[in-house]
């Protein structure tokens, strides 16, 4: 179940999340060293992790700047 991505302006880039499930809180998961937000859903034992974690929370994950998702709004600095 790959969610929609979003993206949130961070000075000149845009940085790239995604929320899933509809639990009663909020959980930010912030990933370790790698991530990409579509292709964790590619990988059983992180999809898995990320439907777990969706059933009792509204999950929000992002993609650190320099990871692929992230976008560059095209403006000089």
């Amino acid at each position: 179940m790959a969610a929609t991505i979003g993206y949130a302006m961070s000075g000149d880039v845009n940085i790239a999340y995604q929320v899933t499930g509809e639990g009663a809180f909020d959980l930010v998961l912030v990933s370790g060293f790698a991530s990409h937000l579509d292709y964790d859903w590619q990988y059983p034992s992180s999809a898995r992790l990320l439907e777990r974690l969706g059933s009792f929370a509204r999950l929000i994950r992002f993609d650190k700047r320099g990871d692929r998702s992230f976008r560059s709004c095209g403006r000089s600095t």
